[in-house]
């Protein structure tokens, strides 16, 4: 098994383009149109520690990904198996393009940290470039939802210090940071 802790971002992402990609292409022949295979994770942004794994997203038209789960599923488990390689594809290339990705803070946050291992039709910039600003309704409800929470917080710091709970005011201060 590949040992993460002494890789930086750079050799891994070479690993996975030079050994990875090839046997996933061989594999899924399916992603060798109109797929984006991409490197995310603590391993890409090199953060990675003693035990970390090599997140890896697929993304193909929602048909392809339906009509070949159970090949993805067999190659995602033998890499498991092999390599410390994990294959993601929870969303299909259709879904990146409703509205509703905005509320989906931690695929945004994959999307903007990725590296592009295999993009045949160059359309990752297109959909970066798609995603960098939330739109001001989507940014104006998730500042209120933020707000929400901190008096909610505060709320509970108070109540926690009334009944003279010290740990739970210091874990509601916490996360109203």
């Amino acid at each position: 098994m590949i040992k993460l802790m002494y890789m930086k971002t750079n050799t891994i992402f070479d690993y996975l383009q030079n050994q990875i990609l090839p046997d996933l292409l061989q594999d899924l022949p399916f992603l060798k149109k109109n797929s984006l295979v991409l490197f995310y994770g603590s391993a890409a942004t090199g953060s990675n520690v003693k035990g970390s794994d090599i997140d890896i997203l697929l993304l193909m038209p929602l048909a392809v990904k339906n009509k070949n789960r159970e090949k993805i599923y067999m190659v995602r488990n033998r890499l498991l198996n092999t390599t410390s390689v994990e294959l993601n594809f929870p969303f299909s290339l259709e879904e990146l393009g409703v509205a509703k990705i905005w509320n989906n803070d931690m695929l945004l946050s994959i999307m903007q940290n990725a590296k592009v291992i295999y993009d045949p039709e160059n359309s990752f910039p297109a959909l970066i470039k798609k995603y960098q600003r939330y739109p001001q309704k989507v940014l104006k409800e998730k500042m209120l939802y933020a707000f929400y929470l901190l008096l909610l917080s505060q709320q509970r710091i108070k109540r926690n210090q009334l009944r003279g709970n010290k740990v739970d005011v210091i874990n509601q201060r916490i996360k109203a940071l």
